[in-house]
C-alpha cells in the first residue's frame, strides 16, 4: 500500500493490498477499497463506499455523498463499485436512500468519463459508458454494456436495457428497450444498435431476424405495442435478444417507453 503523506486514511478504512492513495485524499473510517486500486489526487471516499479491485479513480472524485433528495435523509447506506471501473475526473456517486435500497451500484468494467453525475440508488450492470458530463437522476437502472452521451440527462426512475446506445446532449424521461438506438431533442427510438451487434460478432441472418421483431412491435398497426409484443412472444423466438426486448415491453414501466413516435 502506498499512502501520500498528505492523504488522511482514517482509522477503521480497510485497504487491501498494492493500493495507491494520491496527494489530499480523504478515506472515511468505515469505507472499503480492494486490491490494486489507485486513487489520484484530491478523492474523497466517504462512509458506506466499497471500491472493487483495480479500480482507477481520478482526481476530486467524490464518491458516497449524501442522496440530493428533499427532505434530506441522514440514514445509514452504501456505495458499491464493482472490479476493474475507471471513474474519472470530477465525477459524483451518491450513496443510496430510505426511499430506495439504500445501495448504489456500479458493476464490474464500468467507464465513466469525467464530470458526470450517478444519483442515489442507481444500478449500474457491468461494462457501461457514461461519457463527459451525464447526469443520472435517482433510482436510474442501466442494463450490461450501456453507453451514454456526453451531456445527456437521464430523469429518475427511468431504465435502459442491455447494449443500448444513448446520444447526446439530450434529456431522457422514459424506459429505453435493450439494444436501442436512441437519439434527439426530445429522445425518440431511432432504430437498433446494429453497429453493436456487429462488434459483438452476431450473425447477419440472425440481426435481420430481431430488426423484423423490432419493427413488428414498434412500426406495427392496429394493436397497442404490448398486444403486438405478445404477438412476437407467441411466435417462439429462438434468439435470446427478441426474448429481451419482448420481456422489457411487457414489464411494468414506472416512466412508459420511448418510441418512435
Amino acid at each position: 500500500m502506498t499512502v501520500h503523506s498528505t492523504a488522511i486514511v482514517e482509522d477503521g478504512a480497510t485497504i487491501g493490498q498494492d493500493v495507491s492513495i494520491g496527494p489530499y485524499c480523504h478515506v472515511s473510517s468505515n469505507a472499503v477499497i480492494k486490491t490494486g486500486a489507485q486513487l489520484d489526487s484530491f478523492v474523497r471516499v466517504m462512509d458506506g463506499v466499497t471500491i472493487g479491485a483495480r479500480c482507477k479513480i481520478g482526481a476530486s472524485v467524490v464518491l458516497g455523498g449524501a442522496p440530493q433528495i428533499f427532505p434530506y435523509q441522514d440514514e445509514p447506506s452504501t456505495v458499491e463499485i464493482g472490479d476493474d471501473c475507471v471513474i474519472r475526473e470530477h465525477v459524483t456517486i451518491h450513496r443510496g436512500s430510505t426511499r430506495g435500497h439504500k445501495k448504489t451500484i456500479i458493476g464490474n468494467s464500468c467507464y465513466i468519463m469525467d464530470t458526470a453525475h450517478i444519483g442515489h440508488d442507481c444500478h449500474l450492470a457491468d461494462k457501461c459508458i457514461l461519457a463527459r458530463g451525464v447526469a443520472l437522476g435517482g433510482h436510474c437502472d442501466l442494463g450490461e454494456g450501456v453507453y451514454v452521451g456526453g451531456h445527456s440527462a437521464v430523469h429518475q426512475w427511468v431504465s435502459i436495457g442491455k447494449g443500448a446506445f444513448i446520444g447526446g446532449v439530450l434529456p431522457l424521461t422514459r424506459d429505453v428497450i435493450p439494444y436501442a438506438l436512441v437519439n434527439g431533442n426530445p429522445a425518440k427510438l431511432k432504430g437498433l444498435n446494429i453497429t453493436g451487434f456487429k462488434r459483438c460478432g452476431r450473425d447477419r441472418r440472425d440481426i435481420a431476424k430481431i430488426r423484423e421483431a423490432f419493427r413488428t412491435i414498434f412500426y406495427g398497426h392496429g394493436d397497442s405495442i404490448k398486444e403486438r409484443a405478445q404477438i412476437v412472444q407467441a411466435e417462439g423466438s429462438d434468439l435470446i435478444e427478441v426474448g429481451e426486448i419482448v420481456q422489457f415491453v411487457l414489464n411494468p414501466s414506472k416512466r412508459g417507453l420511448c418510441t418512435i413516435d
